[in-house]
């Protein structure tokens, strides 16, 4: 018995580790997206501030200490501060339905249920987010108060405007510049590589149709049947539900495909060990998923309790296995139970898209219902809301006791298992967009500044004879 200890302080914390890291790499590109509005900040107000010269040059002339231009500047970029932070958190406010639901649909799904996440503004992270965000704002409006209020008022009267003094060429707003380019640039290349990446799963080839296909969980431990009796209360179901004229066929699974429910577990093969994906089945399989049976037989109705064990394997299987070759008829040992190979099916994904094709062996659901709830998976006409009805109402008539949970579709199933990809691809995409268009702001700032000093410059050039 293994015991393990986890910390309690904050609850129960059923998302898994991948999610964790993920939550934890968003908020760094969170702190990023910061970092460049913050350099983004700096370098603006380099350039509001070279544009003041003359301003802050009659000050200084006039008898105003450095300590008190510095004061004036730090007191706008406070200005800037309250208004942006209240602008911040009034959006974030905005947006927590939003974001709960991304979140909720994306990261929600995990070994202990589906699971409602929500987005939360308590004090903690208000206060936070006002000392951020003024902190950050008051800091990097520091850097230009004290490049700026250190010119020598007499040098700067005595040239004219726009000489070219090194304030002017703006070279640190140029270099921040860069450092926005540098960061935002990965940003957006990771956004794209991601976005290939969700291209790619969904050019996974399947192995069966999904088009049409609906699935709920039927669990007959909620009635008062004895466990050795659950195989007819599921020959009873796909016999009630065959008969309902939009539904073409219906059979059994343990774990319905690409669900990110599997089993899995130890099997040996002539003495030797393997590592081996497992699935309950029903009659009907390949005309219900649209697999491939390439060799022998599925398990039907008359492979029930009493009746000896018999599986399906797929290609995986057969090259893992059995080395690609007389599958059929061989034994596997698995759950410490002999189940005899009378067939072979094409190779579909288990878990997801991403997860790959593992050796999987395809038992017969009617022999294996004492282990509990099966799904009812269904190949139906028309849209599932309307059928909802006659499904419920069909299986109350076979036993009115089975509860009958959500009725999902097997491409909602699928879309499920790639939201947290789906989803951190559109959050990564905003954020490098974001991040790009912050030094593209920043990039069209300081060269509209520099243009602008550079008037005379370039009118000379013009009457010398250069093109526009």
């Amino acid at each position: 018995l293994d015991l393990m200890l986890f910390p309690g302080s904050q609850g129960a914390q059923p998302v898994d580790a991948e999610t964790t890291r993920l939550l934890h790499f968003l908020l760094a590109i969170v702190g990023l997206v910061l970092l460049i509005a913050c350099v983004n900040l700096a370098t603006l107000m380099l350039a509001r501030g070279a544009s003041r010269q003359r301003e802050l040059a009659v000050r200084r002339a006039l008898g105003g200490g450095r300590g008190r231009i510095v004061r004036l500047m730090l007191t706008e970029s406070l200005v800037l501060a309250i208004v942006g932070t209240l602008a911040g958190l009034l959006l974030a406010s905005s947006t927590r339905g939003l974001l709960s639901g991304l979140l909720t649909a994306s990261l929600g799904a995990g070994s202990m249920g589906d699971l409602e996440m929500d987005v939360l503004l308590d004090p903690v992270v208000v206060m936070g987010s006002i000392l951020l965000g003024g902190g950050a704002t008051v800091l990097f409006g520091l850097l230009p108060a004290l490049r700026l209020s250190s010119v020598d008022p007499a040098e700067w009267l005595r040239h004219r405007p726009g000489a070219g003094s090194s304030a002017s060429r703006l070279t640190l707003g140029r270099a921040l510049i860069s450092l926005q380019i540098v960061v935002s640039v990965p940003l957006v290349v990771s956004a794209m590589l991601f976005l290939r990446t969700v291209a790619n799963l969904g050019a996974v080839e399947l192995g069966f149709d999904p088009t049409g296909v609906v699935a709920f969980k039927v669990d007959p431990g909620f009635t008062q049947l004895p466990a050795e009796e659950y195989s007819d209360l599921y020959r009873g179901l796909i016999t009630r539900l065959d008969e309902i004229p939009e539904v073409r066929s219906v059979t059994l699974m343990e774990n319905v495909l690409m669900s990110g429910i599997v089993s899995n577990g130890s099997a040996t093969v002539d003495g030797e060990s393997f590592m081996l994906y497992r699935n309950a089945v029903g009659p009907q399989l390949i005309e219900t998923i649209g697999m491939r049976l390439l060799d022998g037989r599925m398990p039907g109705l008359q492979d029930g309790p009493g009746a000896p064990r018999v599986g399906v394997v797929n290609e995986t299987a057969v090259t893992t296995l059995f080395d690609g070759r007389g599958a059929i008829g061989r034994v596997i040992r698995a759950g410490g139970v002999d189940v005899e190979v009378v067939g072979i099916v094409n190779d579909t994904p288990y878990r997801s898209r991403r997860a790959g094709v593992p050796p999987t062996l395809y038992e017969s659901a009617l022999q294996r219902s004492g282990y509990g709830g099966h799904n009812v998976v269904l190949r139906v006409d028309g849209p599932t809301a309307s059928l909802e009805p006659v499904i419920r109402s069909a299986v109350a008539e076979v036993n009115r006791d089975v509860p009958v949970p959500e009725i999902r579709s097997q491409s909602a199933l699928m879309a499920q298992t790639s939201a947290k990809e789906r989803v951190f691809t559109q959050l990564l995409s905003v954020f490098g967009g974001f991040a790009l268009l912050l030094a593209s702001i920043g990039l069209h700032g300081v060269t509209s500044y520099s243009v602008t000093r550079r008037t005379g410059e370039i009118g000379v050039r013009v009457a010398l004879g250069a093109r526009p």
